[in-house]
């Protein structure tokens, strides 16, 4: 990336608060963005998916009011990767749904990290609504827990909405072998394990002593389950048999940490089903708190030798719906993508991919992706946005 200083462009605008600010490159010549301040240059472009995302969450935000002291880096982050941003739409999520959850994730992002969480209400393009959402959390609270220590979320998740089934496209089937990886409690183990019957079986991975104790005594009626005490990364950071890494605590939200008090053990996907002589491996989940790369870079054998069905989660970090599909598809070739989302805020997105020969196994999209607007507009919509949010009058000069 270049990094360029204000003298060389000519600007038309700019705001900058009191924070030193740093300077990121975005599609030169045309627009430039400091971390806390925005130049933008003179002209009219066809404005990409990624900027015509976050036109419209600024005019949705017309009603909210700031509810922490200083904006994260959603919107920098957005403009800076903007390229990515779009080269995912375009390549990877190809069906009309996968690209309606996709902008409604940008934009979502964009009225969280300003104006802190939003209601449900606030983005009409929410998967579910408050009213769909609250319906699902009665039904989740009156069922009978299948496995201890479950939450609400995991029984909507797993049982209510089969967030790891893209039904009749990307799910488990019978006989299958199975990698849960993040296997938490074991709801997710004892689905697959019921999909997958006898003639499969479900290998699940979770590295929290306390959760996997509480893991393994769940899936003890299982015989077709088999649950392993260990953390997923990169092959290439094994060094040896005995692997440990530190790891940040022993509940849900649990993920490596250098710092971390706990040290648990590590193994590879690909190391594992060599020593195990697993003869195949049908599906992959991954949600496993941002590690998802490491072990997909882990698992880069596995997938190439049997091109397994996965469901990963694209949520825990900001670059997961480009790095993500981009990695598999560097890994193997022909892997196509789609999106889905199950919960009411930014958690829960699961990108399901499957190798296929048709580039448009999972759908096809019809609308346009570029959008003719006015660089002047996306000015005054910014303009007018951060005036309301530091509450103050903004002096922009030209």
């Amino acid at each position: 990336m270049r990094f360029l200083g204000c003298g060389s462009m000519r600007v038309t605008r700019y705001y900058q608060t009191q924070q030193k600010p740093t300077l990121f490159l975005f599609k030169s010549p045309f627009v430039f963005i400091y971390r806390q301040a925005i130049l933008f240059c003179v002209g009219e472009i066809a404005v990409s998916k990624t900027l015509h995302n976050i036109l419209i969450a600024l005019g949705k935000t017309e009603t909210l009011t700031a509810k922490s002291a200083a904006p994260g880096n959603a919107l920098p982050f957005l403009l800076e990767n903007s390229d990515n941003f779009d080269e995912a739409h375009e390549k990877y999520f190809k069906d009309t749904q996968s690209r309606q959850i996709f902008d409604w994730i940008l934009q979502s992002r964009i009225v969280t990290d300003l104006f802190g969480k939003p209601a449900p209400e606030v983005l009409d393009n929410i998967p579910y609504p408050r009213h769909q959402w609250n319906h699902l959390l009665r039904q989740a609270k009156a069922m009978k827990p299948v496995v201890i220590g479950d939450y609400t979320l995991d029984r909507i998740d797993t049982w209510l909405l089969e967030a790891y089934s893209l039904k009749g496209l990307c799910e488990v089937e019978p006989g299958d072998t199975v990698l849960d990886c993040g296997a938490y409690t074991g709801n997710t183990s004892v689905y697959f394990a019921q999909k997958t019957g006898p003639s499969g079986h479900v290998y699940g991975f979770e590295p929290a002593p306390m959760l996997f104790a509480l893991y393994n005594s769940n899936i003890q009626p299982y015989g077709n389950v088999t649950a392993i005490n260990a953390a997923l990364t990169d092959s290439a950071k094994l060094i040896g048999p005995n692997t440990t890494m530190g790891f940040s605590g022993n509940f849900c939200g649990a993920r490596f940490a250098e710092s971390g008090q706990l040290r648990v053990p590590v193994t590879a996907i690909d190391a594992f089903v060599h020593d195990n002589s697993l003869p195949c491996v049908d599906f992959i989940k991954m949600d496993i708190e941002g590690a998802e790369a490491d072990a997909l870079q882990g698992a880069a054998k596995t997938i190439c030798e049997f091109r397994p069905k996965m469901a990963i989660s694209a949520y825990h970090k900001p670059d997961d719906l480009f790095a993500l599909p981009r990695l598999i598809a560097t890994i193997c070739p022909g892997y196509q993508f789609a999106l889905r989302h199950f919960s009411d805020n930014l958690w829960e997105t699961v990108m399901y991919c499957l190798h296929s020969e048709s580039p448009d196994y999972f759908g096809k999209d019809t609308t346009k992706d570029r959008y003719p607007l006015s660089r002047q507009r996306l000015c005054e919509k910014l303009e007018a946005t951060l005036e309301r949010r530091f509450k103050c009058e903004i002096t922009l000069t030209y």
